[in-house]
């Protein structure tokens, strides 16, 4: 399957509205997303954000979870990834539940979505959330890649904290770095993989004789960056003398254990798990490995 391929199902156009509450001075935003799938029918979300949520006084149960449904946990995960483009977030409230804790509440946790950055800037791409809802932050953080085309670094072979080439737009090549929290991507124009690379524009990050290039050096700690650049993977590996990229997602699937823990007390959330396993080795199935690129089977 040409890469490409991936965006051939379905087609979204977003319309966005802002709202506010002049006595409380706050705003928000609602997007709607209509998506089209391969058939033609439309479906339409609607997403709102945290202030947004204020200012039209949603009722609180509108947060809540039924996990004796199937439905309302995949609804809440595929809400909850989309309202992960807002920045604005209530410190004592877990998005995932809406269960309100006290501001003290050490389970209660920031987390970031792997890939993240590739998409949006913190705060936004990050989720609140309890200790007892982890494993429905990892079903987010699955939806979140797939929904958005991405390969976090993290699941790959490449050391973020190493120092890379890039080529500039002068002909020159310079140091550069993985950008923060990001990963490789499918191109929607197309069709390629791609991922974006970090810079400093001073000259001594231009290698030549005087400054030369050290292989696989690692940096304690990545540079504050002035700029980043998206290049074509094969370009990148070829540059850099990277034979191939693997990717290892089996370390984000569900493991058996996860899910019979959960089929006792929880059935509906246990078969949520399986289906976003499927879901994740469907997308996985998608990606055409290139030379570049070893896409690792699924383990148990």
């Amino acid at each position: 399957m040409n890469m490409s391929d991936l965006f051939s199902n379905t087609f979204q156009s977003i319309r966005s509205l802002i709202v506010g509450d002049q006595d409380k001075y706050i705003s928000g935003q609602v997007i709607q997303i209509k998506t089209t799938d391969q058939n033609g029918a439309e479906h339409n979300e609607y997403v709102t954000s945290s202030m947004a949520e204020v200012a039209l006084k949603k009722p609180k149960n509108t947060r809540e979870i039924d996990f004796t449904s199937e439905d309302s946990i995949m609804s809440r995960i595929e809400g909850i990834t989309y309202k992960t483009m807002f920045a604005s977030k209530f410190i004592k409230i877990d998005e995932i539940t809406g269960e309100e804790y006290e501001e003290t509440c050490p389970d209660l946790l920031i987390r970031v979505i792997p890939g993240s950055q590739l998409i949006y800037y913190p705060p936004a791409g990050v989720v609140y959330c309890h200790t007892d809802n982890l494993l429905l932050f990892r079903c987010i953080c699955i939806n979140f890649m797939i929904l958005h085309n991405i390969i976090p670094f993290k699941i790959t072979s490449l050391q973020e904290n190493q120092i890379f080439k890039i080529k500039r737009s002068g002909g020159f090549i310079q140091r550069a770095y993985l950008d923060n929290n990001s990963g490789i991507r499918v191109s929607k124009n197309n069709g390629k993989l791609g991922l974006k690379l970090g810079f400093n524009s001073d000259n001594t990050q231009i290698i030549n004789k005087q400054n030369p290039f050290v292989e696989g050096k690692i940096c304690e700690s990545n540079p504050f960056l002035d700029y980043n650049k998206s290049v074509i993977l094969e370009e990148f590996c070829q540059l850099n003398n990277i034979g191939v990229i693997t990717v290892d997602y089996h370390q984000i699937k569900f493991t058996q254990n996860e899910i019979d823990a959960q089929a006792a007390s929880q059935p509906a959330l246990a078969i949520v798990l399986e289906k976003i396993n499927t879901k994740l080795e469907t997308y996985f199935n998608k990606i055409t490995e290139n030379t570049y690129l070893k896409i690792n089977a699924i383990k148990n």
